[in-house]
């Protein structure tokens, strides 16, 4: 188990969680109290300096526990700030209300402080907590005169109660501390016990571990002596071995260079034809690259001159709005002269009347000229957004021209940059196949010379491995000698971890 499991074991983790549950069990009575008190107030059975005043001592006893909890854990100081705090709290319960369960409720938080196993905070607790509830009934009673019917004999009775409960407490508490203390006794008793006897083990184990050492010691001297005899053999027949088997390993391997340089050969080869065709196709590739960003530059030109058209073309839709807007001003002036006309020509009477005719039919020319007018403006509203939407379309397409322009330029960069490559990997593709050309005849000659080798390796071998066996035996006896003495060696430092 880690140190963490026996955190309550000692005194100092106790007192802080109890301290704990002091505080948070006074703030949940405080809370608890003033529902109750601010319900009485709202009812009008309580003043409003009663309830407020007894609203800021729970709070000054809250907040005050809470920081001094913050400040030390484990103080002794909280417990006392409490008590006095309950104690303010508890009289003023006692004083205000006649209901006994409020005195009940005020010595709840204390019921938790028998785990402190203090007697004197105890005893100290429990006379003050009893002569007060006594002090305040029997004031109440004969100098107020505020109980009723049978609610002195409830206060007293209560008050007796808590006397009795602040008794048991006190003796749970004194009690507890017996426990307690007689647990810590027996259980260093047992220790001292245990103790003694894994002192007795030790010093057995400390004898058993001085005699394998001493052991040990003329046993890794027989050790090093075999050692030292079947290193040397071993290292000569391993060394043998090794080269023996690297010889037959690089004959083998060499082979397999020549066949592979064989194959290397005339894959290089294939590639020096691949690449040449490849070079062949990037020339093609070029020139048609060449021929499509002419066309492409042609392309934009053409554009241009249509963008152009189609600038001058808005320029003169916008012309001939303005003229259809004269004339539209014209055709709205000429209606007004009409209609002046008409008017004089009513004043004057039958002599005015041709030229009543004349004006009508002056108007009715000047309406036709304005819906004709206003028809031709339409039109040319539509002219225009076509117009737009056209030029639009042409500069769209002329920047996708000029981006055509760009990508088709960087890919006839690229396939110049591939064709020098393509040139640069055939000359290195013929370099390597002259080279590999070299490479194989001077592998045949490594092989020859190999052969010879192999067969005087293998005759060193055959020597070696005969002394190799006569040494083997001897030391695996001192090996295995030396394993048991390790093994009780062992065993005898595991008691290492209970030596002081």
């Amino acid at each position: 188990m880690n140190e963490r499991e026996y955190r309550f074991a000692k005194t100092e983790e106790q007192v802080r969680k109890i301290n704990k549950f002091l505080c948070i069990s006074t703030a949940i009575l405080n809370i608890i109290s003033f529902i109750i008190i601010f319900v009485s107030y709202m009812r009008g059975y309580r003043t409003e300096l009663y309830t407020f005043g007894l609203l800021a001592i729970m709070i000054v006893t809250s907040i005050g526990g809470f920081i001094i909890y913050k400040k030390n854990k484990d103080s002794v100081l909280l417990r006392y700030f409490m008590l006095t705090g309950l104690l303010i709290i508890m009289a003023l319960l006692i004083y205000g209300f006649n209901s006994y369960y409020m005195r009940v409720l005020s010595v709840v938080p204390l019921m938790g402080c028998a785990l402190f196993f203090d007697t004197r905070f105890a005893k100290i607790s429990g006379i003050i907590v009893t002569v007060e509830n006594f002090a305040i009934t029997l004031f109440r009673e004969m100098v107020l005169h505020d109980y009723k019917d049978e609610q002195f004999m409830d206060n007293i009775t209560i008050a007796v109660v808590i006397m009795v409960m602040m008794f048991v407490l006190w003796y749970i508490t004194k009690v507890g501390k017996m426990f307690n203390a007689d647990s810590i006794d027996k259980a260093k008793h047992e220790a001292d016990l245990q103790q003694e006897m894994m002192d007795d083990v030790l010093h057995i184990a400390e004898q058993v571990r001085t005699g394998t050492a001493n052991a040990m010691g003329l046993m890794n001297d027989l050790q090093k002596s075999s050692e030292i005899v079947s290193s040397s053999v071993g290292d000569i027949s391993t060394s043998t071995s090794l080269t023996a088997e690297n010889i037959e390993n690089q004959s083998m391997m060499t082979h397999n260079i020549q066949d592979n340089l064989e194959k290397t050969v005339a894959r290089a080869e294939n590639m020096v034809r691949v690449a040449n065709r490849s070079n062949a196709l990037n020339t093609e590739s070029m020139k048609q690259m060449e021929q499509l960003s002419q066309e492409s530059k042609m392309l934009a030109e053409t554009n241009e001159v249509v963008a152009d058209s189609m600038k001058q073309l808005q320029q003169n839709v916008n012309n001939v709005k303005e003229i259809t807007k004269t004339i539209f001003d014209i055709s709205s002036q000429t209606n007004l002269l009409a209609l002046n006309a008409s008017i004089e020509s009513a004043r004057a009477g039958e002599a005015g009347r041709g030229f009543a005719v004349v004006a009508d039919e002056i108007r009715a020319l000047s309406e036709r000229t304005r819906q004709e007018t206003e028809n031709i403006t339409q039109i040319l509203g539509t002219l225009e957004e076509n117009a737009n939407e056209t030029a639009k379309a042409v500069e769209r397409s002329m920047e996708v021209g000029n981006v055509q322009e760009e990508m088709i330029a960087g890919v006839a960069s690229q396939f110049g940059e591939m064709n020098a490559n393509v040139n640069e990997l055939a000359a290195d593709v013929e370099e390597i196949e002259k080279m590999l050309e070299n490479l194989s005849q001077a592998n045949t000659e490594i092989v020859t010379h190999i052969t010879q080798l192999s067969a005087t390796t293998q005759e060193v071998t055959a020597s070696a491995q005969q002394s190799s066996e006569l040494t083997e035996e001897n030391f695996r006896n001192s090996k295995e000698a030396r394993d048991i003495l390790d093994n009780i060696l062992e065993v005898s430092h595991k008691m290492d971890k209970y030596l002081l």
